[in-house]
């Protein structure tokens, strides 16, 4: 599998959900599905349906259970995420300097009295930005992805 180096503050999509995925559940990675963009016509005379490539993440749940994997768009899993890291959001630019989104994100990494750290991060939703933060606290500014999540 052939990976390219990404800015976390980059990251969307799918290749942003593959990264939080690594970065909450280190040594594992979930299984990429792609779908090619395919025609579908329905019946003779019909006009041809055009479905676009996809891409989506699973990983193996409990019992065997298929389950689909997407923070950057689904609150039912970003939402415990969130909570669980306490990670603080902001409308508006957020607490970065180049307001480049419409929402920040803020993670404390370290919070020991004396020397307290965090990161930030900003995006398009809060999601987004929440999911920036967590993966650049715990995998750093730049992620390396499997190129094909990118194209």
């Amino acid at each position: 599998m052939s990976t390219i180096d990404i800015k976390t503050s980059e990251l969307h999509g799918v290749a942003l959900d593959w990264a939080v995925f690594c970065a909450r559940y280190p040594g594992i990675q979930p299984t990429i599905c792609v779908q090619d963009a395919r025609e579908y016509q329905a019946r003779e005379g019909a006009t041809p349906i055009l479905f676009p490539r996809s891409v989506t993440l699973t990983y193996q749940g409990a019992y065997g259970s298929r389950n689909h994997w997407s923070p950057s768009t689904d609150w039912a899993v970003c939402g415990p995420m969130i909570h669980a890291c306490a990670i603080e959001l902001s409308p508006g630019d957020g607490w970065q300097s180049d307001g480049g989104g419409c929402w920040g994100a803020l993670m404390i990494t370290d919070k020991a009295e004396a020397n307290c750290s965090f990161v930030t991060a900003d995006g398009e939703t809060p999601q987004i930005a929440a999911c920036r933060a967590f993966v650049a606290a715990k995998l750093g500014d730049t992620v390396s992805v499997p190129s094909e999540l990118l194209s």
